[in-house]
């Protein structure tokens, strides 16, 4: 593997007191790929998420990185991988030159993708971080802390999105922060909240912490499916690769019919997005993260009322995405609802530790928490090249990029809801929906 150390003015390895530490920087596709087998016995070793996995971040980029540059940072102990910063370098070109450079993780938002059709710009992953190995945390702390410092004067911007709250970056900022004046003017600010159950050690307790109300509803949705006696559906997972595709789609065309009629494109208007999520599943299908949950008919096996798209990693299940069927008979009665009770309940009898629901506060999600997350963007701007009228570029480049990511979102509504209407009628509903969205905001 073709890598690049980066040593100190003398020329050696950075040392701390006796322990050695090095960087290497992966820059290439062939480099990144000849990281498999250490990323993932690293990953093994720490207490990282699925997004921090060599599969799901090399999918990733293989979709989104075209005209990016990595710039994955290797941290080692005496050869050992104890640590790595999964980033690249997003460019915001202007005559064909770079004038502004960010430092972002992989799979955070990009300033100018090449597809120009991506909608919304959010980042793919619940959760963005440093990964780190067991044991060797503070080491990682203060490897990270010297590149951020000392390895980055030519990046403008370093901008860490999704960054959960138990991340080891919050270290990192607090030892970085003594020195901001000289070097980064740093802010924290809120991203996504993250709903989540942490399981207790019976379905029972569960059930027992949760309000009158949640657990009248509850019982009642999984005798639908647990009780002989008023059995109506059946829990089914997906087991074959073949199905996987096939409940995949049913899940994005019941998903796209949902969002549509509200006058919104729905995560899949994008192509890209699909394409990437299908990469995903099917490898996650073979290793064996993926758990796909389907709620059906008990006498008609193969019709899907509702779809719930979930990892499974460490013995912690993420909600990835969701969907049901809304033209279905009885759809009044709450497949989705049906549908996640069932599966909480599996969960906790197979031994799972945690259910994350990833972003998001809707109430469904809200009703059964009992913890919340705060993930944070951290922004690091480098202070001493904001002079002589760069920062007000600088804005002025982010002004733009957002009226961009908001012009391509309405189109793409557009596009959705023409589909089946001509392009007048689909304007007048997008309109209409963004007024009572504003109005019921204002209101609330």
């Amino acid at each position: 593997m073709i890598t690049k150390e980066i040593k100190n003015v003398n020329g050696h390895s950075k040392k701390m007191g006796n322990k050695d530490y090095a960087y290497q920087i992966i820059s290439t596709e062939e480099e990144f790929e000849a990281t498999e087998e250490e990323w993932t016995e690293l990953t093994n070793h720490s207490g990282s998420k699925i997004f921090q996995t060599f599969d799901w971040q090399r999918i990733w980029w293989n979709y989104y990185g075209k005209g990016l540059e990595l710039n994955i940072v290797l941290i080692r102990k005496y050869e050992k991988l104890i640590g790595i910063l999964p980033t690249f370098i997003d460019s915001y070109q202007s005559f064909g030159k770079p004038v502004y450079r960010c430092l972002r993780f992989i799979g955070s938002t990009i300033m100018q993708p090449n597809d120009t059709k991506v909608a919304g710009f959010v980042a793919q992953a619940g959760y963005l971080d440093v990964i780190a190995r067991s044991g060797y945390e503070d080491t990682v702390i203060k490897s990270v802390q010297e590149y951020l410092n000392n390895y980055c004067s030519e990046i403008h911007r370093i901008a860490f999105d999704e960054v959960p709250e138990d991340s080891l970056l919050h270290s990192v900022v607090d030892n970085l922060k003594q020195n901001q004046a000289k070097y980064w003017n740093i802010s924290l600010n809120k991203a996504s909240a993250c709903p989540a159950i942490q399981f207790p050690e019976s379905w029972d307790q569960f059930l027992s912490n949760l309000s009158s109300n949640a657990r009248y509803q509850i019982r009642r949705d999984v005798k639908k499916v647990y009780n002989s006696k008023k059995k109506l559906y059946d829990l089914k997972m997906i087991e074959s690769a073949e199905e996987v595709i096939t409940a995949y789609q049913t899940m994005v065309d019941y998903h796209q019919k949902r969002w549509n009629k509200r006058g919104l494109p729905g995560n899949y208007a994008n192509k890209s997005r699909y394409d990437f999520r299908k990469e995903v599943l099917k490898r996650f299908y073979e290793l064996g993260y993926l758990q796909f949950q389907v709620l059906t008919p008990k006498d008609k096996p193969d019709e899907y009322l509702a779809l719930d798209l979930l990892f499974n990693y460490k013995n912690k299940i993420y909600l990835i995405e969701r969907a049901f069927n809304g033209s279905a008979d009885k759809s009044h009665m709450g497949f989705g609802n049906i549908l996640l009770y069932s599966v909480l309940k599996e969960g906790m009898d197979n031994g799972a530790k945690e259910y994350d629901f990833l972003r998001g506060t809707e109430s469904y999600k809200l009703r059964t928490a009992n913890h919340i997350g705060q993930n944070l963007q951290i922004t690091f701007d480098r202070a001493n090249n904001f002079k002589f009228g760069k920062k007000y570029l600088f804005e002025l480049i982010q002004l733009r990029i957002e009226i961009k990511r908001r012009f391509n979102w309405e189109v793409a509504a557009l596009q959705a809801l023409a589909l089946e209407k001509n392009y007048f009628r689909a304007g007048i509903q997008i309109a209409v929906t963004r007024f009572l969205q504003k109005w019921k905001k204002i209101n609330s």
